[in-house]
């Protein structure tokens, strides 16, 4: 924390910190104050044969909606993937437009190539140095899987929200949300409950104490 603050403020003794003061907090707090979004069935599943086995309209708009959505409407979000989990998207879907996406690869091939758009990455080290090398252009930064990716963040207290949806069935799933003692961390703000192709789910937002 400390080395991020003196490495983003000017060496001059006379520069009028304060003003930035901000900026240097924002460049720090992204990667501390992660977002993160998920669903899984009533056993904590969220993934079948690298596809989600549910058909869940109004969740999928909510992560379309959650994951796009800035106060301040010049800057963007982003989003941030394993690489099965990025690679498990459709191709037309991918990479999620409007949003920059990290993916977190500790194995490279030729897919990954990074653009304008998406950035391959190897280790937390390197998506923490992306978020400070956008930090003027991103307002929130979202966590979106698989299982290890989602459990780093959990397990080093980097998530302030959480986005769930919980469904009330189990779907035979192959891979897992981290079996973590972390919803103590966090208060409810909201829970909507649905019922969607016959499937009841609740939709909730927990934040960080």
């Amino acid at each position: 924390g400390s080395t991020q603050l003196i490495d983003c403020l000017p060496f001059h003794p006379f520069s009028p910190l304060l003003l930035l003061f901000p900026f240097c907090f924002h460049r720090m707090t992204l990667f501390r104050n992660l977002k993160l979004m998920t669903a899984i069935d009533n056993k904590g599943g969220i993934g079948k044969d690298c596809s989600v086995p549910w058909n869940l309209p109004t969740d999928l708009s909510w992560l379309e909606m959650s994951t796009r959505l800035t106060l301040d409407p010049t800057k963007r979000n982003a989003v941030i993937f394993g690489r099965r989990t990025y690679f498990s998207i459709p191709q037309s879907d991918r990479p999620y437009g409007g949003r920059l996406n990290i993916v977190l690869s500790s194995s490279w091939s030729d897919e990954d190539q990074s653009t304008n758009t998406v950035i391959f990455v190897r280790n937390w080290m390197e998506i923490e140095r992306v978020l400070e090398e956008f930090s003027s252009d991103l307002e929130n930064v979202w966590i979106l899987g698989g299982s290890e990716v989602y459990r780093h963040a959990l397990e080093n207290d980097l998530v302030e929200e959480v986005r769930i949806t919980e469904i009330e069935e189990q779907f035979d799933c192959d891979a897992f949300f981290p079996k973590l003692d972390w919803r103590g961390r966090f208060d409810i703000e909201t829970t909507r409950r649905m019922r969607e192709n016959g499937i009841g789910y609740s939709m909730t937002i927990m934040r960080r104490r």
